[in-house]
């Protein structure tokens, strides 16, 4: 990986990565990636018979989806239902209503423009 984390060389036998990869032998490949925005992300302390609340940092002009899944197996994800609001400064929450306290919950935040 790189210093600032925007590439990463690998050694692959996979025959599928490139066109024209036919001779059987590893191959080194580089990616590189476009570094997006970073958001910091806090879950709420919550006590029992409370939701939790997910609470994250915003960018102006940028709108915020937040999914869940139950299990990281899950083939989907799925859409957090309410709007954020905001918090502080800065900052929006979502409270997740529907978490059940005695299961687990993975949650990601997706930003568009």
């Amino acid at each position: 990986m790189s210093a600032d984390g925007t590439a990463i060389v690998f050694e692959s036998a996979a025959s599928n990565l490139s066109t024209g990869d036919d001779n059987n032998l590893p191959d080194l490949f580089r990616a590189q990636f476009t570094p997006a925005p970073l958001i910091r992300v806090r879950l709420l302390p919550f006590g029992p018979g409370e939701h939790p609340s997910i609470v994250w940092t915003i960018e102006s002009g940028k709108n915020y989806h937040v999914q869940f899944k139950n299990f990281l197996s899950d083939s989907d994800w799925q859409e957090l239902p309410g709007n954020p609001v905001p918090y502080g400064l800065g900052e929006n929450l979502l409270s997740d209503p529907s978490f059940n306290p005695a299961s687990q919950r993975f949650y990601r935040i997706l930003m568009e423009p």
